[in-house]
């Protein structure tokens, strides 16, 4: 890691009756790109991840797995904000949570 870069780890859980996603992820942010390794405890899934912040806000990021790949893209302005999974490899294939105030 050079010495201007960022670490993060992020720990997200979400969960109803009936569904649990625990997901934990480390990142190193250099730049504008990020990369590291993630993984879904409850699902014992685990793999890469690399992306790309523009200037104006919008990410866009890959997710690796053993037969699963993602692609994660989210944009914020103002009053809404918009993230899009797009997945190959599970019955789930695109995801779309659009937020506005």
């Amino acid at each position: 890691m050079r010495p201007d870069a960022q670490a993060m780890n992020i720990d997200m859980n979400c969960a109803s009756d009936s569904y649990r996603v625990h997901v934990l992820t480390q990142l190193t942010a250099d730049g504008t790109g990020f990369s590291g390794a993630w993984q879904e405890t409850t699902r014992q899934a685990e793999g890469t991840v690399t992306g790309r912040l523009s200037k104006s806000g919008d990410m866009t990021a890959d997710l690796q797995a053993i037969g699963v790949s993602i692609r994660l893209s989210a944009r914020a302005d103002g009053r809404r904000q918009a993230i899009r999974l797009q997945v190959q490899g599970t019955d789930v294939q695109d995801v779309v949570i659009d937020l506005q105030r």
